[in-house]
């Protein structure tokens, strides 16, 4: 049987392995999911990495504009965009 992603079910999954541990990335969603290992953690609210890093990049943008005249709809699609981008990179790194 063929794995599915647990956000988007679709059967698009790539897995990874680094120096802490194992897990498993949606190539369509970029959900994280299967961690084992310690170094990555996973939190009990189904927060990924992706959010994590989405999460840093929000606080950027409002360091770095107030976020003045910025609409919240953007703001999120600021940081989302940030967030795959610095997830593109970890993954070429971990690749190597």
């Amino acid at each position: 049987m063929e794995e599915k992603c647990p956000n988007c079910s679709c059967h698009e999954i790539v897995k990874h392995r680094c120096q802490v541990g194992r897990y498993d990335v949606c190539s369509s969603c970029r959900f994280i999911f299967n961690l084992e290992g310690k170094g990555i953690i996973q939190n009990s609210n189904q927060t990924n990495l992706r959010d994590h890093f989405a999460g840093l990049a929000m606080q950027a943008i409002g360091i770095k504009t107030g976020f003045a005249g910025l609409d919240e709809s953007i703001i999120a699609e600021m940081s989302y965009e940030m967030a795959d981008g610095m997830l593109d990179e970890r993954n070429k790194k971990l690749e190597e």
